[in-house]
């Protein structure tokens, strides 16, 4: 059984929010996007353990975009449906009566104002309070099938680990301690066994109470004392009466079970000594082991809190593994374990309100979506995360663009939310397909390798820019009639294009050479086209740009540290004279393309030596996302 749907309306920043979830839910945002809010939402429907005041909601709780909620009587809504409980008797004997599909069972949790006080005051012309409000579940989609939270929540249950959390105090306090969770189910402990236990020792310290009251030692410290107290006060009618404190009641007995740490016998230790990560590390375990034995939805706040790398991914693969599991977090080391990339949900501010995207419906192919998963490592899964994204082809343009931006707008990338992305390549599609489903604002900054040639169909060679077809094609990865369309309506411009077999537009092959012609007749329109779609090229390599910018002397003074005196002279030459391009790049990976681009970003020029496709690129981004 897991959830597979969720639905909110007008609560917290969640206006009118719908989205399917895979077996699991990962859930990342920004801060402030609402990440505790979603769980909250979760909770009013599925945590037993939650009061019930904090079911009658206040003023607040509404969506913040709603003027006067109470006043107007507007109402809010948590449906959450659930599937795969077919084959558990237990869940399908609650759910039989809340099916809306089969295999789908569907609870609502609806805060709304009485239906008669409404209309008395209606009549009167009363303003409604937010003490004419009341909460009811219904299961289905009929309203009318209300159902009691004791009917479902008996069985089905929610367990949450908040994300701020006092490990230490937790552990000390019986009433929030998870041992108390452990200790006192019969799921996991005997309770008769224990009982037992509980009863011998409450014997065994009794006796020794009363052999230490009885005492020698005791009765004579306690003669000396009543002796002075006469002695003081003139009296003897105070006596006094040592003895060891304690209710040594079996429950009592239990309260004070605590849990201590330490590699053996010899250095046992108070948890107030140990770390936050461990402590930490030992309280999610302690959580987890509670809720083995039962059928609950557990969800945690950010688990990575306080452990390093290693320990974060074995505490998160332990977690996917137990349990139907909700789980936020802002650790891109998280992101990069999962599994399966469908877990993920994304939320998204804006302004008042929050998107949420899930990928559990991400439309994608299994190739794209193990590519996707293959590409998202600890540094790519930061786009996430991000407020917009840059995406580049290779490491030399991911260390220059956070310098470029610096220069050019005197802010950080960082400052402005925004991530650079290098995809080791040209391959932008499946990044481009992902941003798009997720509403995260990007741009595309691409060579235009424009020194490819081909043939047209009379056997002519001409130039054109791979970059141009790359970018077009990139377009029709959100809009799947853009090639067609523009070759629809510009084929007249192609007298070279001579179709023997069908139509065109039919054919891919045909489709890419019409697009490659194309560019002989419609390039500026071409590069408006890109622009205006956030798709920046330049006429060949970045590297190629840099030295048209003023970098000449800057790569003259790098080589010279890597090469001969013989080397550098000749390379220096050649920079003087317009060096053929696949000869440049030759030399930069003799030193590293990485390296290269680390040493040139330390001698950053002015703004006017970064190339105009770039500042394009960068202003549109940053307008996108201020």
């Amino acid at each position: 059984m897991h959830i597979s749907k969720i639905e909110i309306k007008n609560y917290r920043n969640f206006k009118d929010v719908s989205f399917s979830t895979n077996s699991k839910m990962v859930i990342i945002g920004e801060n402030k996007s609402g990440k505790t809010n979603l769980i909250q939402a979760i909770r009013l429907v599925l945590d037993d353990s939650l009061p019930d005041s904090k079911r009658y909601l206040e003023k607040n709780d509404f969506n913040f975009d709603i003027n006067n909620p109470i006043e107007n009587g507007e109402e809010i809504t948590i449906s959450i449906e659930f599937s795969d409980f077919s084959d558990d008797k237990e869940l399908l004997s609650i759910f039989c009566d809340y099916l809306i599909a089969k295999d789908i069972a569907k609870i609502t949790y609806k805060y709304t104002p009485k239906s008669e006080i409404v209309e008395k005051k209606k009549k009167i012309g009363e303003k409604l309070s937010i003490n004419d409000y009341m909460y009811y579940f219904y299961g289905g989609n009929n309203t009318l099938n209300v159902i009691y939270k004791n009917e479902f929540l008996s069985i089905l249950r929610m367990r949450t680990l908040d994300a701020i959390r006092d490990v230490e105090n937790d552990m000390e306090l019986w009433s929030k301690s998870p041992l108390k969770s452990l200790l006192t189910n019969d799921k996991i402990i005997n309770q008769e066994q224990l009982n037992e236990q509980l009863e011998k020792i409450q014997n065994e310290i009794s006796d020794t109470t009363n052999s230490f009251k009885h005492s020698d030692i005791i009765k004579l410290l306690q003669e000396n004392i009543d002796k002075y107290l006469k002695d003081v006060a003139g009296v003897s009618t105070i006596k006094t009466n040592i003895n060891l404190e304690g209710n040594t009641d079996a429950n009592n007995i239990l309260k004070i079970i605590k849990i201590f740490s330490g590699n053996n016998e010899h250095s046992i230790h108070s948890l107030s000594q140990e770390s936050l990560g461990l402590n930490n590390l030992l309280y999610y375990s302690l959580f987890m082991l509670a809720e083995k034995p039962f059928k609950s939805i557990v969800a945690i706040e950010e688990p990575e809190a306080h452990l390093h790398p290693h320990l974060q991914r074995m505490v998160f693969k332990n977690s996917m593994e137990n349990h139907p599991l909700i789980l936020t977090t802002h650790s891109q080391n998280l992101v990069n374990t999962i599994s399966d990339i469908r877990d993920i949900v994304i939320l998204n501010n804006y302004a008042n309100t929050t998107k949420i995207s899930s990928l559990a419906n991400l439309n994608m192919t299994d190739i794209e979506l193990k590519n996707i998963q293959r590409y998202l490592d600890v540094n790519r899964s930061e786009i996430l995360f991000a407020k917009g994204v840059i995406l580049v082809e290779g490491i030399a343009e991911e260390y220059l663009m956070p310098q470029f931006a610096k220069k050019l707008f005197g802010q950080d990338l960082d400052q402005m939310g925004i991530s650079v992305c290098s995809v080791n390549g040209t391959h932008f599609e499946d990044f481009v397909k992902l941003l798009n489903y997720i509403h995260i604002p990007f741009v595309v900054v691409t060579d235009g390798d424009n020194n490819a040639s081909t043939k047209d169909f009379n056997g002519q060679s001409f130039l054109y820019s791979d970059g141009i077809v790359r970018g077009l094609y990139l377009i029709n990865e959100t809009n799947s009639d853009f090639i067609e369309n523009i070759i629809t309506k510009y084929i007249s411009f192609i007298p070279d294009l001579k179709v023997s077999n069908g139509s065109i537009t039919a054919n891919k092959d045909l489709r890419r050479k019409g697009i490659k012609l194309l560019q002989k007749y419609k390039l500026d329109l071409f590069n408006r086209i890109l622009k205006n779609n956030g798709i920046f090229l330049n006429e060949t390599t970045l590297e190629i740009e840099l030295l048209k910018n003023g970098y000449i002397q800057h790569f003259k003074n790098i080589f010279s540290r890597y090469f001969s005196e013989n080397k550098c002279n000749l390379i220096k030459e050649e920079l003087d004279n317009q060096i053929a391009p696949d000869k440049l790049i030759g030399y930069i990976e003799e030193i590293g393309k990485g390296r290269f681009a680390q040493e040139l970003s330390i001698s950053m020029l002015d703004t006017d030596t970064i190339p105009n496709y770039i500042k394009e690129a960068l202003s549109k981004i940053r307008d996108k996302v201020i």
